[in-house]
């Protein structure tokens, strides 16, 4: 199945392996970054709780919208391949995604380790999506 040479199945995958990989990367940072933001454990399982399916929806959203994006750019480039889409993740993220952390970050007086957790997880979320893309065509 595919929309203007994009293999959606591809698409929809790669935004499945980052909702998943959200999911695990949360759980895992999440005692660390409790400290990090300046707030207690109860405190966050209490918001976590209002979430709810909207904020679940939310996330797959905007990663389905990444993966889109990620996958139109390859195939506009005409280089779909699994190391170019693992290239392509990494300079959008260098370009767009770490240096507006960074711009966001300071201005909200967040720690440096909050801006370096946010980093990391996008960087692997694009870096996968790519390469995911690249993978299946």
């Amino acid at each position: 199945m595919s929309y203007a040479g994009i293999n959606l199945f591809s698409v929809l995958a790669a935004a499945s392996a980052a909702l998943f990989f959200g999911i695990l990367w949360y759980s895992l940072v999440m005692v660390p970054r409790t400290g990090a933001v300046g707030r207690r454990m109860r405190d966050v399982f209490a918001r976590t709780r209002d979430i709810g399916v909207g904020g679940v929806l939310g996330a797959a959203a905007a990663k389905l919208i990444m993966a889109f994006c990620l996958a139109r750019l390859l195939v506009a480039f005409d280089s779909v391949s699994a190391g170019n889409g693992v290239a392509l993740g990494l300079y959008l993220w260098i370009g767009f995604v770490a240096t507006t952390l960074v711009v966001t970050h300071r201005f909200e007086h967040r720690r440096w380790r909050v801006t370096l957790q946010d980093a990391i997880y996008w960087l692997i979320i694009m870096v996968l999506e790519g390469a995911i893309i690249g993978f299946l065509g």
